[in-house]
């Protein structure tokens, strides 16, 4: 077993980084006077609109990006009052809403478009009752009709006392907004299975989900989770659990935010598959169906945010270990299948059934469970650089151990390979013994533009990353995603 500090390639490593990025920075400077006070989102038939409130009017630059949709708009010499936000929308075109301190001197909001429609968009600065603004037009384009003709400067969307979905909430003293704020989401998916494939399986599943979130003053945030989760058909599992999900404190000034409390932090720049966002484990009892976004369970830690003048300093720690929910047996996503299930119907003695049935999986906690993660960003030419340095421990498990000896699963636990294989194994009265390995890992990411087409991507270095092989057990090996 690996000792728990760093080794010296990670020290040195981390090192470099820090070094690289110093060199580029000059003294450290205030944020820019010109803060986002406040966006709103509004839907009106063929036509939803942002508008994003600032204290004076600011100079912007957009543009799109593919795969999936999505409309960027980068707000010069302007902060944003948080870490990053995060929102959905009811909206037939916009689905999500996302704003973000992009680096020292630009607030940047993305729209996440929806899939397979047509649409087009305006976007414009305007005042309305003296206060500057940011107006984004998104209209759906109906097939076989003509996209109608917008004016932005001219058609400002005023809203209503009906409209609440605020992704700020303006902070000053003069705010007429109340402090307080709850909202909820409720999500439902089912699947069910049209074709058999093995003998026993799952054939319908049902996943609920409901949120119920409360904010004060956008510096307090605290929510609860209802998650059930069914697996139905033949060997029927469910699972229920009642849960505080996020409680967080945050706090931002145009030098540095603090967040603290239990959270999800959101690192890198791809969106479903991303190597460089390990701070948070997944709930994989579903693989990776559910949404990013969804899977992501959130853990104690404590956020620092330092803004300088050429980058952003962010550093992490997380008290407590926390592993990914992963199901060992009885669902068609566990690591073992339904194999248990199974040899009931094998032609097996009423022994060897017992001793199948009674195998059970024990985890070792990790000796020692703090982690340390460090990011530093900044950009050159254009081009939106960061780097990660995480000490961690792996969400996902390393077996140590499996009873069943002189085993080759080949890719796959099986009853019928189990049977087949009984004269050549040795069965010993154990359990699977699991535990959960330090490691460190390092990364890169960077974003940038390339005419009307943007790039992005991201890489990490793991010192050694556990695999589950053939006998059932595990190994490690340094891996470069």
């Amino acid at each position: 077993m690996r000792a728990t500090h760093p080794g010296k390639s990670c020290i040195l490593l981390l090192f470099m980084v820090i070094s690289a990025f110093l060199v580029l920075s000059e003294n450290s400077s205030a944020l820019p006077n010109n803060k986002v006070k406040n966006i709103k989102f509004d839907q009106q038939a063929y036509q939803e609109t942002v508008l994003v409130f600032l204290e004076t009017l600011p100079e912007i630059r957009f543009f799109t990006l593919q795969n999936p949709e999505r409309i960027v708009v980068d707000i010069k010499n302007a902060f944003v009052p948080q870490v990053s936000i995060f929102k959905k929308t009811r909206g037939e075109a916009i689905k999500n809403i996302r704003i973000g301190q992009n680096k020292k001197d630009t607030a940047r909001i993305v729209l996440d478009i929806c899939r397979d429609i047509q649409y087009d968009f305006k976007i414009a600065k305007a005042i309305s009752n003296d206060k500057p603004m940011i107006k984004i037009i998104v209209s759906l384009v109906p097939k076989n009709e003509k996209q109608a003709t917008i004016e932005p400067e001219n058609n400002l969307v005023l809203f209503t006392d009906s409209i609440s979905d605020d992704l700020f909430i303006d902070t000053d003293k003069q705010a007429k907004k109340s402090n307080f704020s709850i909202s909820g989401i409720l999500h439902v998916r089912t699947s069910l299975q049209a074709r058999k494939e093995d003998a026993i399986e799952n054939n319908t599943s049902l996943r609920k989900r409901i949120q119920v979130e409360t904010k004060y003053k956008n510096m307090m945030t605290v929510s609860v989770l209802s998650d059930y989760l069914f697996f139905g058909s033949e060997n029927k599992t469910s699972d229920y659990d009642l849960t505080l999900h996020e409680a967080k404190w945050q706090y931002t000034e145009k030098n540095y935010g603090l967040s603290l409390g239990r959270q999800i932090i959101r690192w890198g720049k791809t969106d479903q598959i991303s190597p460089v966002d390990t701070l948070n484990p997944q709930d994989l009892r579903e693989f990776i169906l559910p949404d990013y976004e969804e899977r992501k369970i959130p853990v104690w830690m404590a956020d620092l945010n330092l803004f300088f003048d050429k980058f952003t300093m962010e550093g992490v720690f997380i008290p407590f270990f926390k592993k990914s929910r992963i199901d060992y047996f009885g669902t068609n996503w566990s690591i073992f299948g339904h194999v248990k299930k199974e040899l009931q119907n094998a032609n097996i003695s009423p022994s060897l059934l017992t001793y199948f049935d009674n195998i059970h999986v024990h985890e070792k906690d990790p000796d020692t469970e703090a982690e340390f993660a460090l990011r530093l960003k900044t950009t050159i030419k254009n081009i939106d650089l960061g780097a990660t340095f995480h000490h961690t421990i792996e969400d996902t498990p390393y077996f140590t151990n499996f009873p069943i000896k002189n085993i080759n699963a080949n890719g796959r636990f099986s009853a019928e390979g189990l049977t087949s294989a009984l004269d050549n194994v040795i069965l010993i009265d154990e359990n699977i013994e699991v535990a959960y390995k330090r490691t460190n890992i390092a990364g890169f990411e960077f974003e940038t533009t390339l005419g009307v087409f943007g790039v992005r991507g991201e890489a990490a270095w793991q010192e050694n990353e556990s695999f589950l092989t053939s006998s059932l057990t595990s190994t490690r090996k340094p891996t470069l995603i």
